[in-house]
């Protein structure tokens, strides 16, 4: 009988820790004594009916898509949190920049890696004509929408529009998001019943070296414009908001050149978010334009910038790289 009271405590273990563990520990149970192996199997036999319950229950009631399980079970371990309306999303962290919304709309051309604005991953470094393409889909067609981001400018105004985000072509601009040619102050189209393109200007300009919350929602015919989770400018577009099938482009365009400097967080709705100072979900900058000269090149360095940039552009960054 002490023998039997250990082989219990054996298969209560096993139940707790591995169904696989257990099944193989009853290979032994035809050679123990009969009182014994009767037992024995007992338990086995409630422990399978316990975990055959449980998996149908996680099965049929907690089913969560996309959600990471336990292997060989339907036991959410953990699932992603994607908020409402949220059809892409852009960290920049890894080697490929994949859509973290779920919905497949990545982004093709990957960006050489730059800096992150809270200190922790990387962003994607727009310079010297690069850009990057996010295909059209379904889930970025829409006519109320959030495009919300983080800017890093490096290069002053050229004299000539500078892309920033846009989708569609000059003819369908819902949205396009420039640099005007002779200031840091952002440009904001949309096309809608009445124009092929009525928007808003930023009241502020972008600094230069540091990092800026820009956020742009369209809900109606309200444009409204934020930088660093304050209200910047807002207007009531006269037509209705049009949205196209064109691709989303980051960056210089077949039509404008593109800027120089970082994205980061990149993150694009079909709802417009009531913005403020909690849309800003990660932290402060980590440069600033108080910031000396050696201390921008040390923080550049220590984050393996890649990316060379002309000396027209930031005289500093081209050292450093």
């Amino acid at each position: 009988m002490t023998y039997s009271k250990r082989l219990v405590p054996l298969f209560s273990l096993g139940l707790a820790t591995s169904f696989g563990t257990m099944i193989s520990a009853q290979s032994d149970i035809a050679g123990l004594p009969g009182d014994i192996a009767e037992e024995a199997r007992d338990v086995a036999l409630r422990a399978e009916t316990i975990l055959n319950f449980a998996d149908r229950i996680y099965d049929k009631c907690f089913t969560v898509p996309n959600a990471v399980c336990l292997g060989g079970t339907s036991q959410i371990i953990t699932a992603p949190f994607i908020p409402d309306g949220l059809s892409a999303w852009f960290t920049f962290d890894q080697v490929y920049p994949v859509d973290q919304s779920g919905n497949g709309n990545h982004m093709h051309r990957a960006p050489r890696a730059g800096p992150p604005h809270n200190g922790s991953g990387a962003s994607a470094a727009f310079v010297n004509g690069a850009s990057g393409t996010i295909k059209s889909s379904s889930t970025l067609e829409t006519s109320d929408f959030t495009v919300a981001f983080w800017m890093y400018l490096l290069g002053d105004s050229n004299g000539y529009f500078r892309n920033v985000i846009s989708k569609g072509n000059d003819a369908s601009q819902t949205p396009t998001i420039m640099l005007y040619p002779n200031t840091r102050k952002l440009s904001v189209r949309v096309t809608t019943t009445d124009s092929s393109s009525e928007g808003l200007p930023s009241s502020g300009s972008l600094p230069l070296r540091r990092w800026t919350h820009i956020t742009v929602t369209a809900n109606g015919v309200r444009l409204k414009l934020f930088l660093n989770g304050v209200e910047d400018n807002e207007v009531v577009l006269r037509g209705k908001v049009i949205p196209n099938a064109g691709n989303i482009v980051v960056g210089s365009t077949m039509e404008n050149s593109g800027f120089d400097g970082y994205i980061d967080d990149l993150r694009i709705y079909t709802r417009a978010l009531p913005c403020g100072p909690g849309l800003l979900a990660n932290g402060l900058d980590i440069w600033h334009s108080e910031m000396s000269s050696g201390d921008i090149a040390a923080g550049e360095k220590r984050l393996a910038l890649c990316c060379r940039i002309s000396s027209s552009v930031s005289p500093l960054v081209a050292a450093v790289a």
